[in-house]
């Protein structure tokens, strides 16, 4: 297809949002991406990566060039004492799951069920049920578009923090491949509360378990399509905390020495808009931090939504809620 074809990209994005992009390219590997920016003079304003558009949102029209790794190897560099895998960035996440289970490979089970790809999930630093990725990423191999060169950063080069990483300010750095360091002993990490009192003898329980606890909690992507938890839950420092005589009724998810993490599911369904809907998308009755499309719908009705949501809440309890989805 030409350049000058318009590509519909409605059904790669997890809110199935009308998206049309002119100019879309995938890449294979880091040379592959080299290539294309080179071939095309790209610099880091003229593209726009996506993966499986499942913590994004996109535009009617998109006015950059889009490109998407299509790169699925799964490389075993070292399976010793610890595991080393090479992942490309076009995997989708739960197949790595799945992957990691077969073969006896320990860490990733409590982020099953998480859509997406694996070159997405660093740049968001996913994490579930008491576990975040960035504890088992070794180091990220990236194609840096402002020098058109390979590189590679360890762990403290990203920068991550709670759905925090450099990617997501240092747009020139675009993952081509990530490399994880896992474990051969099964050893699960089950502090959350939903895993109170249950005892899993093989990683496949566990990977089952949290898969059945996410669709119990996110909606049907085929019947609503949503991208999961729209809103961080936030987190306040103890001052600020004690201070604020609002928050006080709401449950600490989590108390650090310092800080405080709160719920922000708790918040949305405390002022009411649990269930709520504008046009064609709304939040959902199943759960209030997942934001669904009902209908035909732009993102200009999703920002809709999440304006009166950070309003309502901010006036409630004083508190800014961050979304965790990109605008594209």
């Amino acid at each position: 297809m030409s350049p000058n074809d318009m590509y519909d990209l409605t059904s790669q994005n997890g809110l199935k949002l009308k998206a049309l992009a002119k100019f879309y390219l995938e890449f294979s590997n880091a040379k592959d991406l080299i290539k294309i920016c080179k071939e095309n003079e790209l610099v880091s304003n003229d593209l726009c990566v996506i993966g499986e558009g499942t913590n994004s949102i996109f535009p009617t029209n998109f006015n950059r060039f889009v490109i998407k790794p299509a790169g699925n190897k799964i490389q075993i560099i070292e399976n010793k004492n610890n595991v080393i895998l090479k992942v490309e960035a076009g995997v989708k996440w739960d197949d790595l799951i799945d992957f990691c289970c077969k073969n006896n490979f320990y860490g990733l089970e409590n982020l099953a069920g998480i859509p997406g790809s694996v070159g997405a999930a660093p740049v968001q630093n996913i994490g579930a049920y008491g576990k975040e990725l960035s504890e088992n990423i070794l180091k990220i191999e990236v194609c840096d578009i402002s020098d058109k060169l390979i590189k590679e950063l360890d762990n403290a080069d990203c920068k991550f923090n709670y759905r925090e990483s450099i990617f997501k300010k240092n747009k020139s750095l675009i993952i081509t491949s990530v490399f994880l360091n896992l474990s051969n002993h099964f050893s699960p990490k089950l502090e959350y509360k939903d895993f109170k009192n249950q005892v899993f003898s093989k990683s496949a329980d566990l990977i089952a378990f949290v898969r059945e606890i996410r669709l119990k909690k996110i909606p049907d992507q085929t019947s609503f399509p949503n991208l999961g938890s729209f809103f961080k839950n936030p987190i306040v420092d103890k001052e600020a905390y004690n201070s604020n005589q609002r928050l006080k009724p709401l449950t600490q998810v989590h108390a650090l020495k310092e800080q405080v993490k709160l719920s922000a599911a708790e918040m949305i369904e405390a002022v009411g808009l649990k269930g709520l809907r504008i046009n064609g998308c709304g939040i959902s009755v199943k759960h209030s931090l997942v934001l669904v499309n009902t209908g035909i719908s732009s993102s200009d009705d999703i920002q809709r939504v999440e304006k009166l949501i950070r309003e309502r809440v901010r006036k409630a309890f004083g508190i800014n809620l961050e979304t965790e989805p990109i605008y594209l």
